[in-house]
């Protein structure tokens, strides 16, 4: 029996997928920026939240003037903590570079390029964050492994109408802070607390309304009354104790992929404890 030639050339051909994750993700993010470009730049060239947009180019332009050093001053108006200023400043420097070539200030479009790309930067935060903490054994097998579910988050995020008019519209700066918050909750994830507690520090930096990261913190990584009343009360066993706790606790255990929703209530229940821990193997 012969085969057919288009068999044989499908036989041949390779079985592996055009793309793989990380060209997937990359896509996305191509496409997510592309749209956000088209409705920023061409579709909705003059949008944006009047009161922000005319307060990030007032500010922009006032640090290319005078420097960070004298931006404060009594008198003028500036409600937002240092940190995103010095994302505006460099805008108000290319404002000024801009201005006599073409005629204008592009600074209302340019305050626009922070969300934009932070937009980026929080949909490959998703697909890292769910890619690292799923793995292969995702709590909702029919989503996949964990990079898909990540591919799925990142490209919800990015094609969402809201995230887009946003950053793309209003030109509104939340996906900034929002960057540096994932950032935090992937480190406090790997046990990073010294990078977990810069994050928060910078969250707040730059807006205080992300200053909820900072408790999340302290509570992950400080001890609680629970493991002080286990260290009190133990005669001689409280070092094993607190490991034991640690151990069952902690949050990479929490976060690991197929973790049984009894070991969240658990866990739960012993953090809130103000007097006793119940330790079970």
């Amino acid at each position: 029996m012969v085969a057919e030639p288009g068999a044989i050339l499908t036989a041949a051909l390779p079985t592996r997928r055009f793309l793989d994750p990380l060209g997937t993700l990359l896509v996305l993010l191509v496409a997510g920026l592309a749209l956000r470009v088209l409705v920023a730049g061409l579709i909705l060239p003059l949008s944006g939240f009047y009161t922000d947009i005319t307060a990030f180019s007032g500010w922009a332009i006032r640090l290319a003037d005078v420097g960070p050093a004298e931006f404060y001053a009594p008198g003028y108006f500036a409600d937002y903590p240092p940190a995103y200023l010095y994302v505006l400043w460099p805008l108000g420097e290319v404002s000024r570079f801009l201005e006599p070539l073409l005629g204008a200030s592009p600074i209302r479009g340019l305050v626009k390029v922070p969300g934009i790309a932070a937009d980026l930067g929080v949909a490959w935060l998703i697909y890292i964050i769910a890619a690292r903490f799923f793995g292969d054994r995702p709590p909702i097998r029919w989503l996949g492994s964990g990079a898909r579910i990540g591919l799925i988050g990142a490209a919800v995020y990015l094609f969402n109408p809201g995230t887009v008019f946003n950053s793309a519209v209003w030109g509104q700066m939340d996906s900034v802070g929002l960057v540096v918050i994932l950032a935090g909750l992937y480190a406090l994830g790997r046990g990073w607390t010294e990078a977990a507690g810069l994050a928060a520090v910078v969250a707040v930096l730059i807006k205080f309304q992300f200053a909820w990261l900072i408790p999340i913190v302290a509570v992950v990584h400080s001890p609680t009354p629970s493991t002080v009343s286990i260290a009190a009360s133990s005669n001689g066993d409280a070092k094993n104790a607190l490991a034991a706790w640690e151990r069952w606790c902690s949050l990479k255990r929490i976060l690991a992929a197929g973790t049984p929703s009894r070991v969240w209530m658990r866990c739960l229940i012993q953090t809130l404890s103000p007097s006793q821990v119940i330790i079970a193997s």
